[in-house]
């Protein structure tokens, strides 16, 4: 083993200073290379590597995942658009398809809340009705007066009934 001396160790210095500078030349030459930040340390660069790959990693299966929904998304009939081009797929339909999913996924949670929001639109709301209430003292009124305010609460009544 060759001992080395500051001579030679100050000379690698200058040679890796100036390799960076190149490499700050061709990095600011490129375009868009004002957002590049160049890296000094090779354990950073193998770090960050590992990173990259690992990202990379999560991405293809990201995308296998979506694949392999499309297909059970096709498999049960659901497309997104007809030969026309024109959609034929209603909000409802992906609701009901993931609650399914879901199930088939033992995912029951999400299962639950699918359903509950599907049940929305699936079951009729009860109408809200307004009731109204008035406390009329008869022993005021004469029997016009009486006769007239008994015809307009029969017709009001009809037309909440309606």
């Amino acid at each position: 083993m060759a001992i080395e001396t500051n001579q030679e160790k100050q000379m690698d210095k200058a040679e890796e200073e100036a390799k960076f500078a190149e490499a700050e030349k061709r990095a600011k030459a490129h375009p868009g290379g004002d957002n590049l930040k160049l890296i000094r340390s090779s354990e950073r660069a193998k770090e960050l590597q590992k990173k990259s790959t690992e990202a990379r990693r999560r991405n293809k299966e990201r995308i296998q995942t979506l694949k392999e929904f499309w297909k059970d998304f096709d498999k049960a009939g659901l497309t997104l658009a007809d030969e026309d081009g024109l959609d034929r797929i209603r909000g409802l339909d992906v609701m009901r398809f993931l609650m399914k999913k879901a199930f088939h996924d033992e995912d029951f949670e999400l299962a639950g809340l699918y359903a509950e929001k599907i049940a929305q639109y699936e079951t009729p709301k009860l109408a809200a009705q307004q009731v109204v209430t008035a406390n009329i003292d008869l022993k005021d009124l004469s029997d016009e007066e009486f006769q007239v305010e008994l015809a307009r609460l029969e017709v009001s009544s009809k037309k909440n009934t309606e």
